[in-house]
């Protein structure tokens, strides 16, 4: 039993060293992923739907220990010209555990972000297998949070009851 112990406080401990060097080459990455006018970018959708995300879990009662998000940008085609279409959506898969240990998996397509405060799209978050939200948005959509310093908490849903943004 010791032994499991120690190997998931190695596991703990690996996660967060990784999520801690990870995260700040994932920030610098932004600026040098193409993105077209218009276009999602891929970074920056993980980045910011694992920020949302994480949010509302918290809001919803499950204390996050670590939660880390990947975009694979879905191809956008070609134009008639042969230039390549802005891309539209990205696939989001994000992994995680709670401070209990329950394993988070949030899964979804973005189709849209505002700044670093607002995900839109249809994104699914589990908690050790048990759906805890499915949503259209995630985040303060309502603006940019400017004035607020950035330091405003996150809606649980900018929908309504019916599934209808209420966002612009």
């Amino acid at each position: 039993m010791g032994a499991l112990r120690r190997l998931r406080a190695r596991q703990v401990l690996y996660a967060a060293g990784v999520a801690a060097l990870v995260g700040p080459a994932a920030l610098l990455l932004v600026g040098c992923e193409p993105a077209e006018a218009g276009g999602l970018n891929s970074v920056a959708v993980a980045v910011t739907t694992d920020k949302r995300a994480t949010g509302r879990l918290q809001h919803d009662g499950y204390p996050v220990q670590w939660l880390s998000c990947i975009g694979t940008a879905e191809a956008g085609g070609s134009t008639d010209k042969g230039s390549p279409r802005p891309v539209s959506a990205v696939g989001v898969d994000c992994e995680g555990r709670t401070g209990g240990g329950q394993k988070i998996i949030v899964y979804g397509r973005v189709t849209g972000i505002h700044g670093e405060t607002c995900v839109r799209g249809k994104l699914t978050g589990k908690v050790d297998g048990k759906t805890v939200f499915t949503a259209s948005v995630l985040g303060e959509c309502e603006g940019s949070g400017a004035g607020s310093g950035g330091q405003h908490e996150p809606s649980p849903d900018c929908t309504d009851e019916h599934g209808k943004s209420k966002g612009k």
